[in-house]
C-alpha cells in the first residue's frame, strides 16, 4: 500500500497546513478542468461510494486502488464525512477529510468528490443521518479537539470541500459524481457548470448547482441520455442513493455505488477500454469486507 506520513489530527497548526497544502494541489492539478477532474484514456479507476467516515472500508478501497503502482491509478473518494458512530456525542469525522488531503498530497490520482454532506458542513445546513443534526456534531468535535483554534481548523476543512472536483469524467466515457440533479429540479440545472470554476453561490440551497448535483435520488431516463450527449458520457456512476447490495444497476447508462455499509463494494474500470454495461459493473464488484 502507498506509504503515507498521516498528519496528527489533533495538531491544529499542522492539521491546517495539510489542508490547505491539498486545496492548492486541488485547484491547480492538470487533470482539473473547469469543475470537474478529466481523466487520460490510460491506467485504472477504483469506483467507491458513499464512505461515511468507515475506516476499515477507506482502508480496503487504498489496497483495492493499488495507488502504489503507479500515477495512472485513480481513486473516486465523496461523502466522506458524517458516519454513524459518534464518540462521547460527537462527531470525530473531520479526520477522514484530513486523511484525504494527505492522500491528495501523496497521489495525484486521488479525487475526492462533492457530496451532499460536504456542501452541507461548508454551507452550515441542516443535514441529519439517524442519530443527530451532523453540521453540529461535527463542529463540537472540532471544538472539543482543538479549543480556541477550532474555528482556524474548520476555515481550512471548508477551504478543502470547496475545492473538490464536482464530478470526475475519463476520456472513455465514464462519468462519476455524487449524484445528479433530480427530475424535479432538473429544468432549472445548467450543464455548462462543469466547464467553469465553482463560486460560492452554487453552493446554496435551494438552487446552486453543486447543490443540485448532489441531492438527486430519481432520474428520468430522458434526462440522463440529455446529459450523457452534453458531457460525452457514456456510464454514469453515482452514489447518494441507499443501495443494500453495494452495487446496482438502473437503466443502461447508470450504476449506484454504496462502500460506507456492510454490503459495501466498489469497482475497477480499466481507462483504455470502452466503459462496460451497468450489469457488469455489478458483476465486477468486490466486497470491502473481502479485502
Amino acid at each position: 500500500m502507498l506509504e503515507i506520513q498521516w498528519t496528527d489530527t489533533r495538531d491544529a497548526e499542522a492539521v491546517q497546513h495539510s489542508l490547505r497544502e491539498a486545496t492548492q494541489v486541488l485547484h491547480d492539478r492538470p487533470c482539473r478542468q473547469g469543475s470537474i477532474d478529466v481523466l487520460p484514456a490510460q491506467g485504472r479507476l477504483l469506483v467507491s461510494g458513499d464512505l461515511h467516515d468507515n475506516p476499515f472500508h477507506f482502508e480496503a478501497l487504498l489496497r483495492m486502488a493499488q495507488l502504489e503502482e503507479g500515477s495512472d491509478r485513480h481513486l473516486i473518494l465523496h461523502e466522506l464525512i458524517h458516519g454513524e458512530h459518534l464518540m462521547n456525542g460527537m462527531d470525530f469525522s473531520y479526520r477522514m477529510l484530513l486523511k484525504t488531503a494527505d492522500l491528495v498530497c501523496a497521489h495525484p490520482g486521488v479525487h475526492p468528490m462533492l457530496a451532499n454532506h460536504e456542501i452541507a458542513q461548508l454551507m452550515k445546513t441542516r443535514v441529519t443521518k439517524g442519530h443527530g443534526e451532523c453540521v453540529s456534531l461535527f463542529r463540537d468535535a472540532l471544538e472539543f479537539t482543538f479549543g480556541d483554534q477550532w474555528e482556524a481548523v474548520e476555515l481550512a476543512l471548508d477551504e478543502f470541500i470547496a475545492a473538490m472536483a464536482l464530478g470526475v469524467r475519463a476520456a472513455n466515457g465514464v462519468w462519476c459524481s455524487h449524484s445528479l440533479p433530480g427530475r424535479a429540479v432538473m429544468r432549472s440545472f445548467d450543464p455548462e457548470i462543469i466547464h467553469r470554476r465553482l463560486v460560492p453561490s452554487d453552493f446554496e440551497k435551494p438552487v446552486g448547482g453543486a447543490y443540485l448535483m448532489t441531492w438527486g435520488r430519481v432520474f428520468e431516463e430522458a434526462d440522463i441520455d440529455r446529459l450523457a450527449e452534453e458531457w460525452s458520457v457514456r456510464l454514469f456512476c453515482l452514489g447518494h442513493r441507499k443501495v443494500p447490495t453495494g452495487v446496482e444497476s438502473d437503466g443502461n447508462r447508470l450504476v449506484l455505488v454504496n462502500s460506507d455499509h456492510e454490503g459495501a463494494r466498489a469497482f475497477s474500470l480499466e481507462l483504455d477500454q470502452p466503459p462496460p454495461s451497468p450489469e457488469s459493473c455489478v458483476m465486477r464488484s468486490r466486497p470491502l469486507n473481502s479485502v
